[in-house]
C-alpha cells in the first residue's frame, strides 16, 4: 500500500505521482453525475431495481478529502498547461476513461503501463514518461509556492 501524503507534506515528484494515482482511484468509485432536470409525476416509469452486487462502495473520510483536494487545487494548474495532450496523457496513464469522437473508447482501469501509453499517444515510452514527469514537476513547483 502506498502512503499518500497531504499537500503540505509533499516534498518530491513521487509524492505528487502517488497523489494523482490515488485521486483517480477514489474518483473511480464515486457515483455517476446525474443530469439535472425536472421530475414529472405523470410519467409512468418502473422503479429501477438495484442489485446489491452492482452498488459500488461509497468513498468517504480521508481518501475522499485527498481526492477532492487534487480535483479542486491541482486540476486548475494542469488545465493551465499549454498542451492539451498532456491532460489526456495524465488521464490515460492514471486509468481514467478517455472520450474520442464523443464515444468512450477506454473505460476505467488501473494505472496503465508505459508501453500502452506510448502506443496510444504514438511516441516512445521515454517520451511519454518525460511528458508525465514534466506535469508532475510542474505541479510540485506550483504547490510549493
Amino acid at each position: 500500500m502506498i502512503d499518500v501524503k497531504e499537500t503540505k507534506e509533499i516534498c518530491c515528484p513521487a509524492d505528487v505521482e502517488n497523489r494523482l494515482y490515488h485521486a483517480f482511484e477514489v474518483v473511480r468509485y464515486l457515483p455517476q453525475v446525474k443530469p439535472q432536470g425536472y421530475f414529472n409525476i405523470f410519467l409512468r416509469m418502473k422503479p429501477e431495481i438495484i442489485n446489491p452486487e452492482d452498488v459500488k462502495p461509497v468513498i468517504c473520510g480521508r481518501d475522499f478529502d485527498l481526492a477532492m483536494e487534487v480535483c479542486d487545487i491541482w486540476w486548475p494548474l494542469i488545465l493551465n498547461l499549454s498542451d492539451p495532450d498532456l491532460l489526456e496523457l495524465i488521464k490515460y496513464r492514471c486509468g481514467a476513461p478517455i472520450v474520442k469522437n464523443r464515444r468512450v473508447t477506454y473505460a476505467w482501469s488501473r494505472v496503465r503501463p508505459w508501453r500502452a501509453v506510448a502506443k496510444e499517444f504514438k511516441c516512445h515510452r521515454n517520451t511519454a514518461k518525460n511528458k508525465f514527469n514534466y506535469v508532475v514537476d510542474f505541479i510540485l513547483k506550483r504547490i510549493k509556492k
